[in-house]
């Protein structure tokens, strides 16, 4: 059966309703759409009526729907039958809207894309925000207009190429080109309805007469993209929307002659298109061509996946919302995870072992409340892509390294003074909890009022008034909080290194200790502790090693071969559990230069860890699967009964290196000295707790 829209579902019947007919006008009302909208539906609906032996006439300015009644029946009951809205997830729809808004070329109404999709118009208001960042990335721009509507703009070429991505993304090959093939109009998929049947069949029916033949495409990814490219350029055409494309000196002529006879020979009265075809259009699609045999992917749409985008900034969104820290702000954080996830999800890569990998194992113990708001938000958007114990560790990896750098405090307390008015100080707090979201608490004092405050309690002082001889720094700012104000304050806690209030959600401590009481075994057990802290200091290093053109299997026999013999009984035992790890899981660290070496064995005699630099990158592949240049090796032994002072304390020390961007760089680059007074920093601090 034929899948119609929303927005056609209402057209088809109010037509049955109405046997006089409908003018435009009163069209444009009950739909809320404009006349040009209108004419496009009923391009769209007129081949499957004609099918259907019903006729779209228009008589004294009023459309009607010609046909016997027995017709009008079926028709009657096919939409009936029908269910309301097609069904999408949530990152499909907001594909939707960006499609329909790239393929417009005006404004649109909000409520013309909720009727189009069977939501309210709140939900679009929300995928429109959502849209604006991942459509930012294309230099394409959300344009609202309040009463008018909301438009894309931008280049058409970066249009172009964004929406043939989408299209490219929901559309399945076999169906589509099944649908193609046998001419056959009833579809179930809402992004096939975007393109006028008529002219996506003469683009095929074309290319395989004058492109294909000529051109060996060796996917069908390849040949959909170019029917996909050909129509679109053609459909934006026929609506006055040029594409501005610099003609240069092609190598390969080519693609350029098989585009030329394309148009040459194309019927241009199956399709009711009259127009002139610039050069340029001419250009872009052999380009187009050229790219698509060259690679699958190279359409020329830079991005690797608009879908998965967007899919990622709800995942950011929602583990925000639900752990309570906005992980929005930094978009390196933001490509890195998209990167990974677009490595899971679009090339369906082989995922982490199901086993315990310790280094991420020690992240997830230590952030267990952020990684089952992970866990459960993963599964909320990516309902059928299950992953891996370790894959959802390493999820969190990405989450954690965020929530512990540093140039990003978290849970900030704000004092705000004002000389009087309760209704002034709620303005301002209102204002700054919307616009600044690291600051999670907020105070409100009058002056009269402050002998009573302790300043140390809070982060950041805001004030509307000079306060002379005041203990602290402190910002003056409007009552209003005005845009310079909220900028003043950002700047401000970039440098801020957070000194007074303590208060955080999870501890983020190095090592968390229980207190113990003051008894003899106590006193004993704090012995060791300080024991195994200071061997593990004084024994640590950054050793050089010669590595030129050899396999990781020499390389670890090396590190084995420089280890002192205090700490190895065994080195045959001890590189062969090495090796075995490899191969259990990657050991790489992503996006650094480090691999983490490490093994509980028999021969191991005590605890030991070593940094050796390499002195030739070598290849390895690291936890997210891709492949990294790794010049550190941070090799990590203990015996194999090793007690739980020693596990807790190797797993701290790997765990330094990948929750926070300055550990990762002093681990990267850091000399022995340095090193080693990190360490003793560290191991100091759990020692105080």
């Amino acid at each position: 059966m034929v899948l119609f829209s929303a927005r056609q579902k209402q057209i088809l019947l109010a037509f049955l309703t109405e046997p006089n007919g409908l003018s435009l006008k009163e069209m444009e009302k009950q739909l809320h759409v404009s006349r040009r909208t209108l004419y496009r539906e009923f391009s769209a609906l007129r081949l499957f009526l004609e099918q259907n032996d019903l006729i779209l006439t228009s008589q004294d300015g009023r459309y009607l729907l010609e046909g016997s009644a027995q017709n009008k029946q079926v028709l009657q009951v096919a939409l009936s039958n029908q269910h309301s809205a097609y069904d999408l997830s949530s990152s499909q729809r907001q594909n939707a809207v960006a499609a329909l808004l790239l393929l417009a070329t005006g404004m649109t109404k909000i409520a013309s894309l909720a009727t189009d999709l069977n939501v309210s118009e709140g939900t679009i208001q929300h995928d429109l925000l959502t849209l604006t960042d991942s459509l930012a990335e294309y230099q394409l721009q959300v344009i609202k207009k309040k009463g008018v509507g909301v438009q894309i703009s931008g280049s058409e070429l970066k249009r172009r190429q964004v929406l043939c991505g989408i299209l490219l993304t929901e559309l399945n090959a076999y169906s589509f080109l099944r649908y193609l093939n046998d001419h056959d109009n009833s579809v179930s998929n809402f992004f096939m309805t975007l393109l006028p049947y008529q002219l996506l069949s003469a683009c095929y029916t074309q290319l395989n007469r004058t492109v294909l033949p000529q051109i060996n495409f060796y996917s069908d990814r390849q040949i959909i993209s170019t029917v996909l490219m050909f129509t679109i350029s053609l459909e934006r055409l026929t609506h006055d929307q040029p594409i501005s494309y610099p003609v240069s000196q092609t190598e390969n002529l080519e693609y350029l002659g098989v585009t030329y006879k394309f148009f040459a020979s194309f019927d241009w009265d199956s399709i009711n298109i009259n127009v002139d075809l610039p050069k340029d259009e001419i250009f872009f699609l052999a380009e187009h061509l050229q790219n698509a045999n060259v690679n699958v992917n190279s359409y020329d749409f830079n991005v690797d996946d608009f879908s998965v985008m967007i899919q990622v900034r709800e995942l950011v969104e929602l583990v925000s919302t639900a752990y309570g820290w906005d992980f929005r702000r930094n978009p390196e954080f933001f490509k890195r995870l998209s990167k990974h996830i677009e490595n899971l999800i679009k090339n369906d890569q082989q995922q982490l072992p199901n086993v315990q990998i310790e280094t991420l194992s020690g992240v997830s113990d230590r952030y267990s409340r952020l990684f089952s708001t992970v866990c459960e938000k993963w599964a909320e958007v990516f309902p059928d892509k299950q992953l891996t114990q370790p894959e959802l560790q390493l999820l969190l990896l990405y989450f954690a390294n965020e929530y512990t750098n540093r140039s990003y405090e978290r849970e900030l307390r704000a004092l705000v003074i004002c000389e009087n008015g309760f209704s002034t100080s709620q303005i301002l707090k209102s204002r700054l909890m919307r616009e600044i979201p690291e600051i999670q608490q907020i105070d409100t004092s009058k002056v009269s009022d402050l002998h009573q405050i302790e300043p140390r309690d809070y982060d950041i002082i805001l004030s509307t008034i000079d306060l002379p001889g005041f203990p602290r720094d402190y910002q003056v700012v409007s009552p209003l909080l005005l845009d310079n104000d909220v900028s003043k304050v950002k700047n401000w806690l970039q440098t801020y290194q957070k000194k007074y209030s303590s208060t955080t959600q999870e501890q983020t401590g190095d090592l968390g200790t229980a207190p113990v009481s003051v008894t003899p075994q106590a006193l004993i057990e704090k012995e060791r502790e300080v024991h195994l802290y200071n061997q593990l200091v004084q024994e640590f290093h950054v050793n050089q090693l010669d590595n030129t053109g050899e396999s990781l299997q020499k390389i670890t026999e090396k590190i084995v071969a420089q280890t002192p013999p205090t700490v190895i009984t065994d080195q045959t035992d001890v590189v062969n559990n090495l090796l075995r790890r490899v191969k259990l899981a990657p050991i790489g660290i992503p996006d650094t230069n480090l691999a983490i070496l490490h093994t509980a064995t028999y021969g191991v005699k005590q605890p030991f860890c070593m940094i050796y630099e390499l002195q030739e990158p070598f290849m390895m592949q690291a936890m997210d699967q891709e492949q990294i240049y790794v010049n550190r090796v941070l090799l990590l032994l203990a015996p194999y009964d090793l007690d739980q002072l020693t596990e807790r304390t190797l797993g701290m020390i790997s765990s330094l290196i990948i929750m926070n961007d300055e550990n990762t760089a002093l681990f990267e680059h850091g000399t022995t000295q340095e090193l080693r007074s990190f360490l003793t920093e560290k191991f100091l601090a759990v020692l105080r707790n």
